[in-house]
């Protein structure tokens, strides 16, 4: 019996044979976002019928793990051990939501959004079932805006590098070493994650004005339950949060689409707010539809 690793499922062979399925190609109109765009094109997806790979899936897997980095980001990969099953890949992100005029200069421009390349300032993915653990970070922009199909950002500076830490939060908003700081930690089937993200304008501040920016900190602690997991988001009041939960498989008709758990949103306030005291916000279950749903805080 011949077993051939699909493309795009990295690590899972999958004897074809022995299940009586057939591959088949990605539908022609998908990926209409990134050819008109510059985020970049890739081999396209086979898929197993009549349960396949949810194709939202496998563009995290691209964007956190498998696909070339984008020039101007920086990608950090780090192992924890692989869960008792597979629950596909969870996905934080921290992001500057086009609220304003301010923040859409100076931000993401966009607003939630269950797209796994959607831009973020710092953006965390753990897949479930190997451990893998991403971090992708954003190049800096001071000057941009909302256009139809994401954004258009100048004055940009490469990001600063991932460096992974045993504690991640004690590197505070007067810390300007350049780096972003992340730590993990899992028990059981639950994680633990801690950034102190840097924007890489803050070496300009630190040679010009020695003013401090803020780090983006948060710790984030999911909670494994049977409607997928419980968020708990201690973290500074701005810029917003969101996350999502891929499955790695789901039905032909729904995995052909994406499919997605949105487990909750925290939206922002203002940029002063990097550098008051932090909130904690809960978020219970997951839904399937929709991209806002509010974590209450505290």
């Amino acid at each position: 019996m011949e077993v051939r690793e699909a493309a795009g499922w990295k690590g899972r062979n999958i004897p074809f044979a022995e299940i009586g399925c057939r591959m088949v190609p990605p539908d022609p109109g998908w990926n209409l976002h990134r050819l008109l765009t510059s985020e970049g094109a890739w081999a396209a997806p086979q898929r197993v019928m009549p349960y396949q790979n949810n194709l939202l899936h496998w563009y995290a897997r691209n964007r956190y793990f498998d696909a070339p980095v984008d020039s101007g980001d920086e990608r950090g990969l780090t192992q924890v051990a692989p869960g008792s099953a597979d629950r596909g890949i969870v996905l934080m992100r921290a992001f500057i939501r086009n609220s304003s005029a301010f923040n859409d200069t100076i931000g993401d421009h966009r607003g939630f959004s269950d797209d796994p390349y959607a831009s973020a300032k710092i953006g965390i993915a753990w897949d479930t079932g190997t451990g893998e653990i991403g971090v992708y970070i954003h190049r800096s922009c001071v000057i941009g805006n909302t256009v139809l199909f994401g954004g258009v950002s100048y004055a940009c500076l490469p990001a600063e590098p991932v460096k992974f830490v045993p504690d991640a939060s004690i590197y505070g908003d007067n810390n300007t070493d350049p780096f972003n700081y992340v730590s993990v930690t899992k028990t059981g089937n639950d994680l633990v994650v801690k950034v102190a993200a840097i924007n890489a304008y803050q070496e300009v501040f630190d040679a010009v004005q020695n003013l401090t920016l803020g780090r983006i900190n948060a710790t984030i602690t999911l909670t494994a339950v049977p409607a997928g997991y419980n968020v708990t988001l201690v973290s500074d009041k701005y810029p917003a949060w969101e996350f999502y939960r891929y499955k790695t498989f789901d039905t032909l008709m729904a995995s052909t689409m994406g499919t997605y758990g949105l487990l909750g949103t925290r939206d922002q306030t203002s940029l002063g707010d990097l550098l008051e005291p932090q909130s904690t916000c809960t978020s219970t279950g997951e839904v399937f539809e929709g991209t806002l749903r509010p974590m209450p805080c505290q």
